[in-house]
């Protein structure tokens, strides 16, 4: 016969009311618009939660983990880890600013924020663009995903206006 073993990583009630207090405080600490906080509760549960009093011990840890790092206290687990700082541009921002640009120098027909969204879509995933792995803000984009559309999209605005037959730009 087996013992049964107690999943150590599950939080006892007291610890599951604490984790939520603090992600209430990274929260407003990371200045989370509310439907943006929901967002990515609804992400992380896989679209079935939009509060976090109804994910599970694990999604709640990822919840906490998330925001300690929207929050600025990103837990340092090596010692020769290095973080940004939090005055530092993220990738979003500096997509945005070279989106714009390109915008502005006629390279980018459509300078929207629904078209860079597209565009780091289809950097990121090309023709498979399935509904659960589309982003749906570029705050979500990782620093791997980050650099490869910044160096797409700086690529893209080098090259220039797209010549026409006439000699134009597009």
């Amino acid at each position: 016969m087996r013992k049964f073993k107690p999943d150590l990583t599950s939080l006892n009630k007291v610890a599951r009311a604490s984790l939520i207090r603090a992600i209430h405080a990274m929260k407003t600490k990371a200045k989370l618009p509310d439907d943006v906080y929901r967002g990515i509760i609804h992400d992380l549960s896989g679209g079935k939660c939009n509060s976090s009093t109804q994910l599970d011990d694990y999604q709640l840890k990822r919840l906490a983990d998330h925001l300690r790092e929207k929050s600025g206290q990103v837990r340092n687990y090596s010692p020769s880890s290095k973080h940004k700082p939090a005055g530092e541009k993220t990738h979003a921002d500096k997509l945005r600013a070279l989106w714009i640009s390109g915008s502005k120098a006629a390279i980018i027909r459509d300078g929207s924020e629904t078209a860079l969204l597209n565009f780091v879509n289809g950097q990121l995933f090309g023709r498979d663009k399935t509904d659960r792995k589309l982003l749906s803000r570029l705050e979500w984009l990782n620093p791997k995903q980050g650099n490869q559309c910044v160096e797409a999209l700086k690529k893209i605005i080098e090259r220039g206006p797209v010549k026409t037959e006439e000699g134009q730009g597009e």
